[in-house]
């Protein structure tokens, strides 16, 4: 019997056999528990069938994400032997026009190949003895001074 075949009955018997009002507001009570504790449990079957539909599309989701990583990964490697590959037909080139690949390089424009002199290192710009700050930023660029190529003392740098 379901909570609306309940209350038409308790109405019946209200009329029919002398229940009283109190008798029927309790009865009215217990059916309205009743009807709430079945509302809960419907809503509670729900909302643990929806938490299982997204703990599945979390697991499709966080496959997909590794998946994806993997294929990323997979085209970085690629995309490095592809650039190391380059590096060695660059290389090639130059040698066979009898070029230095540390000191020429091999431009590519449309379809057209040439050999052209790479561009010199410029000097690092002149330090302001004003933007030092402390003894270890002097000590940082006499250590650069030590270390460039052009090999010249850090006060050569400083204005």
């Amino acid at each position: 019997m379901d909570m609306t075949e309940l209350k038409e009955e308790l109405l019946r018997n209200m009329a029919g056999q002398g229940m009283s009002q109190q008798q029927y507001d309790s009865s009215m009570a217990i059916r309205k528990r009743g009807k709430n504790k079945s509302a809960a449990q419907n809503c509670r079957r729900k909302k643990q069938k929806e938490i299982e539909t997204l703990g599945s599309q979390v697991k499709l989701k966080k496959v997909e994400i590794q998946d994806n990583f993997d294929r990323h990964e997979e085209l970085k490697r690629e995309r490095d032997e592809w650039a190391l590959n380059l590096e060695r037909l660059c290389t090639f080139i130059l040698r066979q026009k009898n070029h230095d690949p540390n000191t020429h390089e091999v431009h590519v424009e449309d379809e057209t190949v040439s050999v052209k002199r790479k561009k010199e290192q410029s000097m690092p710009p002149l330090l302001n003895i004003h933007e030092l700050h402390s003894p270890p930023d002097i000590q940082y660029f006499q250590h650069l001074a030590i270390l460039s190529r052009y090999n010249q003392t850090i006060s050569d740098y400083i204005l």
